[in-house]
């Protein structure tokens, strides 16, 4: 079987966090090294600040603070499931932000709980696609919404063919059309027409 040196081994060149908290003390009784790598903080400043988890979380987007008290109490009065998953934006020493997943399951020593253990996971870049994708696509929602569509009665001259916009003005019909369908013109001139605006260059068909 594995040692205890091969596990100490293996935790240490994981590049996800492991840790523990004790539920007497609230803090930290053990953070891997990989803790430091990933938030800048050392042993001692973790123990400078309390040696508690929450100093790390950072509160955005509407985000709030996990209430670790809390969640222990009601681990001990058996009202949460004892796995537990959170996905927050935590605080490095240098002021970046990371957003962190946490996984943590509860131990119990004789019936009784004593710690919560867990493992603590990079996915900022992850985070960044999925709100890039989130806003690409609300981008194009936003854009199929405002593809312009004529429905209904329009109120269109019998002589000159302009038509009244809702304003009660009155625009040729291709200014309409432009403004309330994705449309573009081109303009030419129909057989009909064209011997009026160019007379010169029409030549009656003879007679039979």
């Amino acid at each position: 079987m594995p040692s205890i040196e091969n596990f100490q081994l293996l935790i240490a060149h994981l590049q996800d966090v492991v840790y523990s908290v004790d539920v007497e003390t609230k803090k930290f009784s053990y953070i891997s090294p990989a803790f430091e790598r990933l938030f800048g903080y050392t042993a001692d400043d973790i123990h400078a600040m309390g040696g508690r988890p929450e100093f790390l979380q950072a509160v955005i987007q509407g985000g709030k603070f996990i209430e670790q008290d809390k969640i222990l109490e009601e681990l001990k009065q058996g009202k949460l499931v004892e796995r537990f998953r959170h996905v927050a934006w935590w605080r490095c020493k240098d002021g970046t932000l990371k957003c962190i997943e946490d996984h943590w399951v509860a131990v119990h020593e004789n019936g009784q709980l004593i710690a919560t253990d867990g493992v603590l996971r990079d996915i900022t870049e992850q985070k960044r696609l999925e709100e890039e994708q989130a806003r690409l696509i609300a981008e194009l929602q936003a854009a199929l919404a405002k593809i312009k569509t004529l429905r209904g009665l329009i109120p269109i001259c019998a002589s000159c063919k302009k038509i009244r916009d809702d304003g009660g003005y009155w625009q040729q019909v291709e200014a309409y059309l432009s403004t309330h369908a994705d449309l573009a013109f081109t303009h030419g001139l129909c057989p009909e027409c064209r011997p009026r605006y160019f007379p010169a260059d029409f030549t009656p068909e003879p007679a039979l």
